[in-house]
């Protein structure tokens, strides 16, 4: 568990692992980073991301949360002022990003030649370009999501529109 506080760091998760948020009465703990390219990486399979407020310290990064491993889990979360995406998921299978409010990004998030990945109960709102962009990705559920606000609400390829998105 990590208890609230604001965390200026570039998180690695590199080993299967329940990266909780506490909340002890100051508020969610926030990671903030000035890294280039992304706040927090999640690069193994059946890590879990749970109870954050992510944001950069300037506009110098690119992602709050990027994602290469399948089996992933980030859920609870606060995701905003990204200078590209709140959350990418790449090349990864079998994602469950749930209950998150992700705002002020370009993307909100993007998945991106990823498959059997599920977007629930999430809120979704004024990212400049779109909410959900789907890349070359397949048998993607989207449901019951607040999508309001943004650029353009899901923006998708032929690809994967056509290898089983379910919009609900």
């Amino acid at each position: 568990e990590v208890h609230s506080g604001r965390y200026q760091e570039h998180i690695n998760i590199s080993k299967p692992v329940i990266l909780h948020g506490l909340d002890d009465g100051g508020g969610m703990p926030i990671i903030a980073s000035n890294e280039a390219q992304s706040i927090i990486e999640i690069n193994t399979e059946r890590a879990t991301l749970d109870g954050f407020y992510v944001e950069p310290l300037d506009n110098s990064n690119r992602c709050g949360v990027v994602v290469t491993s399948d089996n992933t889990t980030i859920k609870n979360n606060v995701i905003v002022n990204n200078s590209y995406s709140g959350i990418q998921i790449l090349k990864s299978n079998n994602s469950y990003i749930v209950n998150n409010s992700i705002s002020n990004n370009d993307y909100g998030i993007i998945l991106s030649n990823a498959d059997n990945d599920i977007i629930k109960g999430n809120s979704i709102s004024s990212n400049y370009v779109a909410g959900i962009k789907l890349d070359r990705s397949s048998t993607t559920n989207i449901m019951r999501n607040v999508i309001s606000k943004n650029g353009i609400g899901i923006v998708y390829d032929d690809y994967s529109i056509t290898s089983g998105m379910n919009v609900d």
